[in-house]
């Protein structure tokens, strides 16, 4: 953050190649335009390929058909930047529509279900305040009152989309990934109670939309589904009619990579920009041997961006989107009756942990249980957050976060803990002789001391977590890497600290010897 360069048009010429590999994985080109000797086979090469759109099952019993008809009409009309294209075209674009959500519904409309309720609403605003929804998405009701939208989802279709019908959302917000593996949709792990408040607020707060419906045949959308592509994406059939992989790439301002609507005659819109219509075509210009390989660092730099990771966590310079939009959550949390804070319970101003030290902070092993959404105990009770699951990216992203800062996916392999340091390291941590880090800190089933507010990270988890090299230099100087941290600075610029004995007070060696001591605890 310290440094400036001179844009380099080599580097620059490099970033739009790589913009346009990434748009090429996906918009999933190759699902239309095959070609077996340049793409690799599935589940090799480039990560983001070959990843199938959602499952087209179980509409009839979810999705408003009158919306559905809309929405594959002209899904960047409801739903900026989304990767579905607008694949009908002609003056019955929009007959087309409804007949293909004919054939997704077969013709039914979902049956009346619970109504969402106002109360569970209030506590389903809160979550979606304390979450970090309000981090990615902005609230349904933001089209009303106008709130900036910082780049964030907008939401206010959802009513519209689930026709008021609380089950089918709850269901999906429970787990998203049932029929998307490759969603950027986090897993919260709600238990029902949280995904009916959730689904309440979000459908009692949107817009329903008043339409003439259009009646839709199934037989005729059922041929539609096949011609027009759906299923090359949806269902990995392969494609039929569209131009191969070799004509496309020589292809200027035609089809999919059109500028005007005449020159792009019947292939699916994507409502590209002119950068990324730049990018995709000087990436279709190269050999496309880059598809074959992957590197773990650009891949995590990747899936941070599409995730959308500094919705809630700050990353070098970036400020996170929820920390913005604090104002908007506080409205959400005073919706609810107040109550008394009670110690030890979670507190809405607690900070997020910084995504910057991430690569050379944690273990491999730890990280990628933690991304997938498999480690039970909240590391951070205080924080009134809760870090979601990314099980179909927990792999690839935990190993590009260590390659990013130079790392091996696992640590050394380390020697017993030496006795001697074991016994210092017991003395260290406690209130006689040592620096009372159980004061704040749990130890194993043993409780924090003297809490204020809320118990700090149990040091089982510090030991499970934590990579030896950054355990080092964060309890030399905490506030160095972290200024919000509550932890103390125990040594001195010189590295000594105010307990001469045992060690003679050389800081280093103490903390080494504490960390020693916490290999030992279970």
């Amino acid at each position: 953050m310290a440094f400036a360069h001179t844009p380099n048009p080599a580097v620059q010429a490099g970033q739009q190649l790589r913009d346009g590999r990434l748009l090429f994985a996906q918009l999933n080109c190759a699902a239309c335009h095959a070609d077996a000797a340049k793409i690799p086979a599935k589940g090799q090469g480039m990560p983001e390929l070959g990843q199938l759109a959602p499952l087209l099952s179980g509409f009839s019993t979810k999705y408003n058909p009158d919306f559905l008809t809309e929405w594959i009409a002209d899904p960047h009309a409801i739903r900026p930047g989304t990767h579905m294209p607008k694949v009908l075209t002609g003056p019955d674009a929009a007959q087309k529509a409804a007949d293909i959500a004919a054939a997704l519904t077969q013709g039914e409309a979902p049956k009346p279900g619970a109504k969402p309720k106002a109360e569970d609403s209030l506590a389903g605003g809160a979550l979606f305040a304390n979450l970090g929804c309000i981090g990615c998405h902005q609230r349904p009701d933001a089209e009303v009152d106008g709130s900036p939208s910082h780049g964030r989802i907008p939401l206010a279709h959802l009513s519209d989309k689930y026709q008021l019908r609380i089950e089918a959302l709850a269901a999906f917000l429970k787990d998203p990934s049932a029929n998307y593996a490759a969603t950027r949709m986090p897993h919260f792990r709600l238990n029902d109670e949280e995904s009916t408040q959730l689904a309440s607020y979000l459908l009692l707060n949107g817009r329903m939309i008043k339409r003439k419906s259009l009646q839709g045949d199934a037989a005729r959308g059922g041929q539609l589904l096949l011609s027009a592509g759906c299923l090359n994406c949806h269902a990995g059939m392969p494609a039929t009619t569209q131009p191969a992989l070799a004509i496309v790439q020589k292809a200027a301002d035609k089809g999919c990579l059109a500028s005007t609507p005449a020159n792009r005659g019947t292939a699916p819109d994507y409502a590209l920009t002119a950068p990324q219509r730049a990018a995709l075509s000087a990436f279709l210009r190269t050999d496309l041997a880059s598809l074959h390989q992957d590197v773990p660092a650009e891949f995590a730099a990747r899936q941070i961006k599409d995730l959308n990771c500094v919705a809630c966590h700050d990353r070098d310079s970036a400020g996170s989107t929820w920390a913005k939009v604090d104002n908007e959550s506080r409205k959400l949390r005073a919706a609810l009756p107040a109550k008394d804070h009670v110690e030890g319970e979670p507190v809405p101003d607690a900070p997020v942990p910084a995504l910057t030290w991430t690569g050379e902070k944690l273990r491999n092993d730890w990280l990628v249980k933690f991304l997938a959404g498999k480690v039970e105990e909240k590391p951070r009770p205080w924080m009134i957050g809760r870090m979601p699951g990314f099980a179909h990216r927990a792999d690839g992203l935990a190993l590009g976060f260590a390659h990013q800062h130079g790392l091996p996916q696992q640590e050394p392999a380390e020697a017993a803990p030496n006795e001697t340091k074991v016994k210092f390291g017991e003395t260290l941590l406690g209130n006689s002789g040592g620096f009372n880090c159980i004061q704040c800190h749990g130890l194993g089933d043993q409780a924090a001391t003297a809490v204020f507010e809320a118990p700090a990270i149990n040091f089982v988890q510090s030991n499970e977590r934590l990579r030896k090299g950054y355990f080092a230099r964060w309890v030399m100087a905490p506030t160095r890497i972290d200024p919000q941290t509550k932890m103390p600075k125990y040594a001195d610029p010189e590295g000594m600290t105010q307990l001469t004995d045992p060690l003679d007070g050389k800081g280093a060696e103490q903390f080494e010897a504490i960390r020693e001591y916490l290999r030992t605890v279970k």
